[in-house]
């Protein structure tokens, strides 16, 4: 169970550390700003492993940062593909809602 909370916490801090504006990171790690503000807030939302990933490597954190209960020690880490009908990019899933 991911705690949403405290992803919101770390994520917030290091965009905070490396004075990164939150729609920079969003535009940049390819996630809708409302998706990071609602987790800067720690509600439950839908971002996959990948986006936390971008997101991540955007901010220079280690892969499992945001997420993992001990980010600073190497964590195994369980890779799960998605269904092909599941796109894992929020972006596309928003552009193919407007156009409908």
């Amino acid at each position: 169970m991911v705690d949403f909370a405290a992803v919101g916490r770390r994520l917030r801090e290091a965009r905070e550390t490396h004075h990164v504006e939150r729609a920079a990171l969003a535009r940049d790690a390819s996630v809708p700003e409302e998706v990071l503000a609602r987790l800067e807030a720690g509600e439950a939302v839908p971002i996959s492993t990948a986006a936390l990933a971008r997101v991540e490597r955007r901010l220079k954190l280690s892969p499992t940062a945001l997420w993992a209960d001990t980010p600073h020690e190497e964590v195994a880490l369980s890779f799960h593909f998605r269904h092909a009908s599941v796109p894992d990019f929020f972006t596309r899933m928003r552009m193919r809602h407007e156009k409908r």
